[in-house]
């Protein structure tokens, strides 16, 4: 007869090893997409004459850089097997809670975590991008008004968290419980007995359903209210952009602007998108001193370029500043400018909470829907 601890350890066990099979299948899933990839640029260079002879050689390269990428993959690994812990861990807690509160526990937790790090790194790092010159994909002039909104980000992601958190909820506990009867753990019985308590029972499960559903269009609700103001949140705490352009020419050989520079994470740069010759930048602060620069931007032959240029601005005080464009020679041209500042961790904080607001969202529109099937299906039979 297994004692507690046993049973204890078994169903933990479970847990685990089903989030093993979860991450096993997830590499499976690499090799095989990996392996479909290869064997159709293998039919496809073998037919090329002067590739022909080249092709088998392309697929033992991609075979010999396969365990290196394989081990990339270790911290997913790792990661969904602790998952697979938690998970067994917080059914077990659910177990204890009366229904259907319990049962929900580990799969609204799952939604949570998916949420949280899908949108995180999503808005954190589109935040991030910005503070590097040469990963920005627009030009500078176009760079506040082309930044990728933040709704869109999250309409995006939404069924993204919906779709990740629902597989792998499904395909763990598919597993989890094929190994709790393989390791002769038992399953959790209290929200089954619950719901066969019998007939005269009826009428108060009934209710107890409809209140359920309630529940749950509340904390639609909230999740709802609650993304909404942690978006606004992230959108005043992201970082700020102040860009446009600058023309110097032989007729108006001085342009400037006016910037404000503030936050702990400062980038200025300023780029050559058109024009002949040379042009010179630099940055005064309110009394007229040089406090950044100069930077030569040349133009090559009328052509469209992007290469940018880095005003250091770190050390300086936060204030309101002047950048000036300077003709040197040649016919001049269009120069473009971005100042981006900001802070880290207000922005991860804020991001965190958006993915925090959506999982409640998700979690419970999920929910709710699957409870009103529920009841469609409980009181027609």
């Amino acid at each position: 007869m297994s004692t507690p601890a046993v049973t204890a350890r078994r169903i933990i066990s479970a847990g685990v090893l089903a989030g093993l099979c979860v991450a096993l299948s997830f590499i499976a899933a690499l090799v095989l997409m990996l392996g479909v990839g290869i064997a159709w640029q293998y039919a496809f260079t073998s037919r090329i004459p002067v590739l022909g002879d080249f092709a088998w050689l392309a697929i033992e390269a991609d075979l010999a850089r396969l365990p290196s990428f394989l081990l990339s993959w270790t911290p997913v690994v790792i990661g969904l097997i602790a998952l697979g812990t938690a998970l067994a861990g917080l059914q077990r807690v659910g177990a204890r809670l009366p229904a259907p509160w319990g049962a929900q526990l580990a799969p609204v937790s799952l939604t949570l975590v998916i949420a949280v790090a899908a949108l995180g790194l999503i808005l954190g790092n589109a935040d991030a991008a910005l503070y590097r010159s040469e990963a920005a994909g627009e030009t500078l002039p176009s760079l506040a008004s082309r930044r990728p909104a933040t709704w869109n980000l999250v309409l995006i992601m939404l069924p993204v968290i919906f779709g990740t958190s629902g597989g792998i909820w499904a395909y763990w506990i598919w597993w989890e419980r094929r190994w709790r009867g393989w390791l002769g753990a038992p399953a959790d019985q209290a929200h089954a007995e619950a719901l066969d308590a019998g007939s005269a029972a009826w009428f108060e499960r009934r209710q107890a359903a409809a209140r359920w559903r309630q529940y749950l269009v509340a904390l639609s609700v909230a999740g709802a209210g609650a993304l909404v103001l942690s978006v606004a949140g992230f959108d005043v705490m992201r970082a700020r952009v102040t860009s446009g352009e600058l023309w110097a020419t032989p007729e108006k050989p001085l342009s400037a602007a006016t910037i404000p520079i503030d936050g702990t994470r400062r980038l200025l740069m300023v780029e050559n998108t058109y024009g002949e010759g040379r042009v010179q930048a630099l940055l005064r602060d309110a009394s007229g001193a040089v406090v950044g620069g100069p930077v030569d931007v040349a133009f090559v032959d009328s052509a469209v370029r992007f290469d940018r240029s880095v005003l250091p601005v770190d050390a300086l005080a936060s204030g309101q500043y002047r950048l000036e464009v300077q003709h040197l020679g040649g016919r001049g041209g269009r120069v473009g400018f971005a100042m981006i500042g900001g802070d880290a961790v207000p922005v991860t904080a804020a991001a965190i909470l958006v993915g925090l607001a959506a999982g409640i969202l998700v979690a419970g529109v999920s929910l709710t829907f699957g409870a009103v099937f529920a009841a469609r299906e409980r009181w027609a039979s």
